[in-house]
């Protein structure tokens, strides 16, 4: 019998919600094996990974660069802009100036580079507010953390902002003692001197910390229950593939049923299935055993005979 002829008949075999049932009873060892196996080493694996608890904290920040606020630079707005902005402001806040603050802010031997890998940024889309992911193996410290890089990351923004602007301010300055005192361009770099000094007072202001982190109260991933149902059930699947398997590849005619569909005979008879206990075994001995006659037994039938 091929291959596909036992394909064939175990379809036949299964056709039947009994036939089927009756399959899952004859294998259900593999099954079980399988379903207790599969909980077992997904619940195993689960409990030696390292357990890491994740807090994130909200920082939002104006959109729009200094040289566009105060009016010497042509103002963005497209998408394409407004896209890179939140990448370059997701790329700052795990700068290494503000992981060095971070240490120093923290104290201890924690050194910024590993701070720093501890550390991720995503940029809300539709809104100018970065938020930065903080994750240890302890949930007190992931909060402290991401509370740490964020209030670190406004600090250092208002320093870079005041630095723009005292730049700004030297270049204009340079360009004002350049120009004829009869120049017209004169009032109009006045002007723009006027709104950097102003704007000098507000540096940094727009840019603060939304929503603060706090302590998760669950460790990321799976828990051990969740992971030993997954398991059990991916070894679940994995016996019904291997009963599959067997059953396909099974040769022997176990049914009178499959029997005459075989043969394309009907069953003239059948041997019952029935179960021997020791009694019935013992009983069965006795009577199948010749029976013993003494030799004084035997002289007495032949006289008699």
């Amino acid at each position: 019998m091929s291959a596909q002829e036992g394909t064939e008949r175990l379809r036949e075999r299964v056709s039947k919600p009994a036939a089927a049932i009756g399959v899952l009873r004859r294998r259900r060892a593999i099954l079980l094996c399988g379903l207790v196996l599969g909980a077992g080493i997904a619940a195993a694996v689960q409990l030696q990974a390292s357990t890491t608890y994740s807090a994130s904290a909200n920082v939002a920040f104006p959109s729009g660069t200094l040289p566009e606020k105060v009016g010497l630079g042509v103002p963005g707005g497209s998408s394409g802009e407004e896209e890179r902005e939140l990448n370059t402001e997701a790329l700052a806040a795990r700068s290494p100036e503000v992981a060095r603050a971070v240490a120093a802010e923290l104290g201890g031997t924690a050194r910024p580079g590993r701070l720093t890998s501890a550390i991720t940024t995503e940029a809300l889309p539709g809104a100018n507010v970065l938020k930065i992911i903080a994750s240890t193996p302890h949930p007190r410290e992931s909060a402290r953390l991401a509370n740490a890089f964020a209030a670190q990351y406004v600090a250092v923004r208002e320093r870079a902002q005041l630095a723009v602007i005292e730049g700004v301010q030297r270049r204009l300055t340079s360009e004002l003692l350049s120009l004829p005192p009869s120049s017209p361009e004169r009032a109009t770099l006045s002007q723009s001197l006027q709104r950097l000094n102003a704007l000098r007072a507000f540096a940094g202001d727009g840019t603060h910390v939304v929503t603060l982190a706090t302590p998760p109260s669950s460790p990321n991933g799976l828990s051990t229950l969740e992971a030993a149902g997954i398991g059990a059930a991916s070894g679940l699947v994995l016996s019904l593939l291997i009963v599959y398997l067997m059953e396909s590849l099974d040769r022997r005619v176990k049914t009178v049923e499959e029997m005459e569909h075989e043969y394309g005979l009907p069953a003239l008879a059948a041997i019952p299935r029935f179960s021997v206990d020791a009694s019935t075994a013992g009983k069965r001995k006795e009577l199948l055993e010749p029976q013993r006659i003494s030799p004084r037994s035997r002289a007495s039938s032949t006289r008699s005979s």
